[in-house]
């Protein structure tokens, strides 16, 4: 019997000792399955509990392979909040990133989603990630890029390593990332890439500025916003024909966002409304840039005429051949070229009758 005793003792003493060996491990399982099937109130407290503990990511990962939707945004939410604790500091953000790395192919789409952005919450700290991190995220970013349902996250991601790896490390790679997001057929991934093209490797790269022009004209206001806000320091590229529809434009931070990049470039209140009123899609709001012209003598009429001579209603070109004659300024040049190729009989009859009287060229 007192063998039996310490027999028995001794399997209890071995039993606790293992339990409290294991008691992160089964917490971690037992909180990780709370996650999984939490409410969007209860999420954050579970979260909290899990990143008290030492590394529960082995199976939220586990629980991602075959989550539904509701839980993949639970257990995408848990190793996002372990990614962005850890940091690409602390050894267990780089055992996070080579497990990333190895179960990425074995994903489900969610699954590749939550690892692209737990990737990017690596990145949000403050110390320098090492050499093998920065190996396991390209290596990362590589696989990837082969999957168009991630091209969002991989860009974030892109962006994310570009702000913080050696300047020239991966930046074909960001490049090629770049171009292909910025046709994407999705707004969220062309805002994306605009956001990856102004990084600071990228930034000032002529070639892929260019690709954000026509992005003015996206169908997308968040997309359009964007591109005004990236290509503003750059007049070489974004001039001020482009940014004068965008006074009009049907959303209003599109609108707002415009004007500041017209201000940046010196035009005042009065030139401003000057600007809106000769881009509106009325003609009759186009002809009262002259009204501004004739009342104001400290304004430079030359360029605003000439944009008038060039307007598309043959009433508003007649009007501003017109006007012409009582303002300073040689305009022989444009009312030779109207006199002559205008489409309308009545805007070639008077800017040849105006021709006659416009001062010699000096």
């Amino acid at each position: 019997m007192q063998r039996k005793l310490l027999a028995f003792t001794a399997i209890i003493g071995v039993l606790t000792g293992l339990g409290i060996w294991q008691q992160d491990s089964l917490l971690g399982w037992w909180h990780v399955r709370q996650l999984a099937a939490s409410d969007e109130a209860s999420r954050d407290d579970v979260i909290a509990r899990l990143l008290v503990l030492d590394d529960p990511s082995g199976w939220i990962l586990d629980q991602l392979r075959a989550a539904d939707d509701r839980a993949a945004a639970n257990l995408q939410a848990g190793i996002v909040a372990l990614a962005r604790e850890w940091g690409v500091g602390d050894p267990r953000g780089q055992r996070l990133a080579e497990q990333l790395r190895r179960r990425f192919d074995s994903m489900g789409s969610a699954g590749r989603t939550a690892s692209l952005r737990s990737a990017s919450a690596l990145l949000r700290g403050k110390a320098t990630p090492s050499a093998e991190m920065v190996q396991t995220l390209s290596d990362l970013l590589l696989a990837a890029q082969q999957e168009p349902d991630q091209t969002t996250p991989t860009l974030v991601l892109a962006g994310d390593m570009a702000e913080r790896i050696p300047p020239g490390q991966c930046l074909d790679m960001f490049r090629e990332l770049a171009f292909r997001g910025l046709k994407s057929s999705d707004a969220e991934a062309r805002l994306g890439a605009i956001q990856l093209v102004l990084r600071e490797p990228l930034r000032k790269q002529d070639d892929l500025l260019r690709k954000l022009v026509p992005l003015l004209k996206d169908s997308d206001p968040t997309v359009r916003k964007g591109a005004v806000l990236a290509l503003s320091p750059r007049p070489q590229l974004m001039g001020e024909d482009d940014l004068l529809p965008l006074l009009h434009d049907s959303d209003a931070e599109v609108q707002m966002v415009a004007e500041l990049a017209l201000r940046s470039r010196g035009l005042d209140d009065t030139h401003l409304e000057l600007a809106r009123l000769v881009s509106d899609q009325r003609p009759q709001s186009r002809l009262q840039v002259l009204h501004y012209l004739h009342r104001s003598g400290d304004l430079d009429a030359n360029i605003w005429l000439r944009r008038l001579m060039a307007d598309p209603a043959p009433a508003v070109r007649a009007a501003a051949v017109r006007a012409s004659s009582k303002q300073p300024g040689d305009f022989a040049d444009r009312l030779r070229e109207l006199s002559r190729q205008d489409p309308s009989p009545t805007v070639r009859q008077l800017a040849g009758h105006y021709l006659q009287d416009a001062p010699p060229k000096r």
